[in-house]
Formats: structure tokens, sequence, C-alpha cells
């Protein structure tokens, strides 16, 4: 279920987990580095950079 706050563009999920016996398996193999067919590890890098959150500071007023 995925509840999207229109006003504030902000997205909540909600995941139900239970114990349950998978009925497939997928494997995925994923190999990094500079040849062809491989992720290069600087492009990551880069793009996890990209979505890094802006730092906030928070403050509470004391009276």
């Amino acid at each position: 279920m995925v509840i999207k706050i229109t006003a504030t563009g902000h997205v909540e999920t909600v995941v139900s987990l239970s114990h349950k016996n998978a009925d497939t398996h997928i494997n995925v193999n994923v190999e990094f580095g500079d040849e062809e067919g491989q992720i290069p590890i600087d492009e990551i890098a880069r793009k996890a950079e990209e979505y890094r959150p802006s730092e906030r500071v928070t403050y509470k007023m004391i009276q």
C-alpha cells in the first residue's frame, strides 16, 4: 500500500511482512568494474551523490 500526501509530495510506503516460504528464487549476479557488461563503481558513487538528501538543521526554541 502506498499513501501519497499530495500537498507535500511526500510518499509513505507500508509493507506487510510474513513468515512464509518462497515459491521461487531469482539469482542475480552483478559484476563491478570497467570491462564491457560490468557496472562502473565511479558511476554508482556519482548517482548516489545525486540522490543524497540535502543536510537539514533542526532546532527547538526553549522559552
